[in-house]
């Protein structure tokens, strides 16, 4: 990338016919067939960036690993909410399956129009 922003303005107005894409093209070309020694400082500067970078992400995850933790509840607790035996006393816990009785729903039944206008 550095080889490219460095090399692109040269490129441009040796060739001033040729659009982004081709520029791009020739650059990688150029890249490509680049000698080791043209290549090493652009090389080197790409290593201690990356360093950089990965030492300043793993900094920020750290940091927004221990503010996301002091914020989210913990797993325990979690846990601990969906157990059976830890509902609240006002929530009376289902009933069983295969058991549950509807007998005190009266069964749904149309009306006629004369006994809903009498009703």
């Amino acid at each position: 990338l550095k080889f490219s922003k460095n090399r692109r303005s040269q490129v441009k107005r040796d060739n001033p016919e040729l659009c982004n894409t081709d520029v791009s093209r020739l650059l990688g070309e150029m890249w490509r067939n680049a000698s080791e020694l043209e290549r090493k400082p652009y090389v080197d500067q790409e290593i201690v960036e990356r360093e950089v970078y990965k030492k300043t992400i793993k900094e920020w995850r750290e940091k927004q690993s221990s503010r996301d933790a002091a914020t989210r509840t913990s797993h325990q607790a979690v846990q601990q909410i969906g157990r059976p035996n830890n509902r609240s006393p006002e929530v009376p816990p289902p009933p069983p399956l295969g058991l549950a009785t509807y007998d005190h729903i009266e069964p749904f039944r149309l009306q006629t129009v004369e006994e809903a206008l009498n009703a």
